[in-house]
């Protein structure tokens, strides 16, 4: 494959761009870093819709006191109406932080968090499977090990995708990754 594993993978362009980075020993650790928020984003725009956001909020944030607090019951109702995998895990640790004592938006910042980085492992698993199947295991282990430790240095912009994503700011909250295409932007010298 003169173009690398990355182009036939079965995930978003975002993430093959991520792979693309992370493969070439040439970028650094931080370039891998950036690309991962808006991998995430994108995987959260195309698979979790505005109105289960707006049905989590609404349930999380009533507008008028309750005397009676059904919201993990009703939360845990929403699952039969996830129209994907990532809106069944977002019910799901939505559900999961409400049994851990969070309550109201706090909950839902922290499902949504905890399954962007759910999705992240599954993606990066997907990688490595991928790459064991058409590249020699030094090298896929080398691309997941480089991954894994974006995603780790990554938590501070997933943490502001997480709080997009439950106010319905998603599209704001994704950062923006730098222009490197100048001639004087390329990878660091080591």
């Amino acid at each position: 494959m003169s173009d690398g594993p990355h182009r036939s993978l079965p995930l978003r362009r975002a993430w093959k761009q991520v792979c693309e980075i992370a493969d070439c020993g040439a970028h650094g650790f931080d370039e891998v870093a950036e690309r991962i928020a808006p991998a995430l984003a994108a995987d959260a725009r195309g698979e979790i819709t505005e109105a289960l956001i707006r049905r989590l909020r609404g349930i999380l944030s009533p507008e008028q006191a309750v005397l009676i607090d059904d919201s993990r019951e009703r939360v845990a109702a929403l699952r039969s109406t996830a129209v994907s995998a990532m809106e069944a895990d977002l019910v799901d640790a939505v559900s999961d932080a409400l049994r851990d004592g969070r309550t109201g938006l706090g909950a839902l910042v922290a499902g949504a968090q905890a399954t962007l980085e759910d999705r992240g492992h599954a993606a990066i698993h997907a990688v490595v499977e991928h790459y064991l199947r058409r590249v020699p295991d030094a090298r896929a282990a080398q691309v997941g090990k480089r991954l894994l430790d974006a995603l780790a240095h990554a938590r501070e912009g997933v943490s502001a995708l997480a709080a997009g994503l439950a106010s319905g700011t998603l599209r704001t909250a994704i950062p923006a990754v730098p222009d490197r295409s100048g001639l004087d932007d390329g990878p660091a010298l080591p």
